[in-house]
């Protein structure tokens, strides 16, 4: 592949731009998940919802089709005996540590869903105003999972500039990168499981949050004009806040324009 140096440029202004999209998409995609069950107008369907099941339903596929294709061809290239016989002591070391790096991750992600599920339900729980007592350990748990995350996504990110490092030409006028394919296929697996690691570290540097959430015992005032509102925790909405009566016998929303002011009641 040939680039000229206004085509990185243009290349590196796209990726910065959905690196950013990419990191506050997912950073709120805790409480995007909480609104779900929640709507202002029954029977309607928000796009993030329909974008949440087409990404479950088709993402989750052909993701599984592309890395499977690609690590099938790697393997097939060279028989593993040969393999054996190429390997050094420095590559077999490195082998090990991907190896390591990766059953760690998978086991972190595993939890990361399940804590991801449990959170889910005891945040909507404190929100309809039932008592919520979670794990004493959940926190330290959250953070041994995102330094898991942490450095498989440093370890992906290393192999991608390795990688193009390794697999860039520089002519007078044109950038080519990638005359090998084997190249190719380490980058697009590596970009791939980048991403993937990276999108469960967003979310779990997020549920950390979510968890002082639930186990603060403070209050919050929502002030309107002839009323005060009393809740442990709301949602907020593009117009609209919502509060659920400790009963759970109804939603309310309450228009962002009536709020005059909210204040939060410290515990002691």
């Amino acid at each position: 592949m040939e680039f000229t140096a206004r085509d990185i440029m243009a290349i590196l202004t796209v990726l910065g731009t959905l690196i950013a999209l990419h990191i506050k998409a997912f950073y709120n995609f805790f409480m995007s998940i909480v609104k779900m069950k929640y709507k202002e107008v029954p029977g309607k369907q928000s796009m993030f919802s329909v974008v949440v099941q087409w990404l479950g339903y088709i993402g989750f596929i052909m993701y599984m089709i592309v890395l499977g294709s690609f690590l099938a061809e790697s393997f097939y290239q060279e028989t593993p005996i040969s393999k054996m016989k190429n390997m050094t002591a420095a590559y077999f070391f490195e082998m090990a540590i991907f190896i390591i790096v990766t059953i760690i991750t998978v086991l972190a992600a595993i939890d990361t869903i399940q804590k991801f599920r449990y959170l889910n339900k005891a945040f909507r729980n404190k929100l309809e105003g039932e008592l919520v007592k979670l794990e004493d350990d959940i926190q330290s748990k959250n953070m041994k999972n995102i330094y898991a995350f942490s450095i498989s996504a440093a370890m992906f990110l290393f192999i991608i500039i390795e990688r193009i490092s390794s697999g860039v030409e520089v002519t007078s006028s044109k950038i080519v990168l990638f005359n090998n394919n084997e190249k190719v296929e380490t980058f697009l697996i590596a970009l791939i499981m980048e991403l993937i690691v990276s999108t469960l570290l967003i979310i779990s540097i997020n549920m950390k949050e979510i968890i002082k959430t639930i186990k603060s015992k403070s209050l919050y005032l929502i002030l309107i004009d002839d009323e005060e509102i009393y809740c442990s925790c709301y949602l907020e909405y593009k117009n609209h806040y919502l509060v659920i009566k400790k009963d759970k016998k109804f939603e309310r929303y309450i228009s962002k324009t009536k709020v005059k002011e909210i204040r939060k009641i410290r515990s002691n």
